[in-house]
């Protein structure tokens, strides 16, 4: 793939491109990797991930078409023509010309999808989705993102999130569990060391990171009850760990 340097956009020349540039030290630019999931069955362009682009000068400059005023940040799509790893050149205008190189990294991990299933007391703890996979530095990760916001509403009165790991032979290599029950949080394991669990709260759902490897599926157990004379009820999602080095979601 050529290097991206678009100034025209139909038959419009865009000023950025024709007028002063900022100096280059004027100019910042994240990240310099990415990873995402190319879906060969999808069309393409596929959108890898957004460039940030800060421009700190009272010029515009331009970044693969899309103009970055004066005193601005602005979001860039990775548009990614193909699967497979590349690196991906994006020329910026500016004094002299930068060059910014973009590493994008196909990745994959495992995923399950799950019906919702509204007879759950919270949509929040309803899961209808779920991703796991290695992180190349001696743990593994599952996340689920859930029908409701995440974490769930300090309303409710108990809810909690299993996560098991297994082996390639079944055996569990990790069972943690992190809940809040009567405004109480807690977070432990029944197998494992809890001091190696990391939990994370983006809004998609739930994220745990485990001090192991070898992982080859995972189980999600999900339950709730939003007042103390309320049943249980929640959710239980099955499925395999990826088997590439992919970073986790919400750091």
């Amino acid at each position: 793939m050529g290097t991206r340097h678009t100034c025209v956009v139909g038959l419009l020349v865009l000023a950025a491109c024709t007028g002063p540039a900022p100096e280059q030290d004027d100019v910042e630019v994240t990240p310099d990797r990415v990873q995402y999931c190319c879906d060969p069955d999808a069309p393409f362009p596929q959108i890898a991930g957004n460039l940030q682009v800060t421009n700190n000068s009272d010029y515009p400059t331009v970044v693969d078409g899309v103009e970055i005023p004066a005193n601005s940040t602005t979001s860039v799509p990775i548009r990614m023509f193909s699967c497979g790893d590349e690196i991906v050149p994006y020329i910026i205008h500016t004094s002299p010309e930068l060059t910014w190189m973009v590493m994008v990294e196909d990745r994959c991990p495992g995923r399950v999808e799950d019906p919702e299933e509204p007879a759950i007391e919270d949509p929040s703890l309803d899961v209808v989705s779920c991703e796991a996979a290695p992180s190349g530095d001696g743990t593994t990760w599952v996340h689920c993102t859930t029908a409701g916001p995440w974490p769930p509403a300090e309303s409710l009165w108990s809810w909690f999130v299993q996560v098991v790991l297994l082996g390639a032979a079944d055996e569990v290599l990790a069972d943690c569990t992190t809940q809040r029950h009567d405004g109480v949080p807690a977070t432990f394991c029944d197998v494992g060391d809890v001091s190696a669990l990391e939990v994370r709260a983006p809004d998609t759902g739930p994220v745990m990171i485990f001090g192991v490897e070898g992982a080859a599926t995972f189980q999600v157990i999900t339950g709730t009850a939003p007042t103390p004379t309320s049943s249980i009820t929640g959710d239980d999602v099955a499925g395999p760990v990826g088997d590439e080095d992919v970073d986790p979601p919400g750091g």
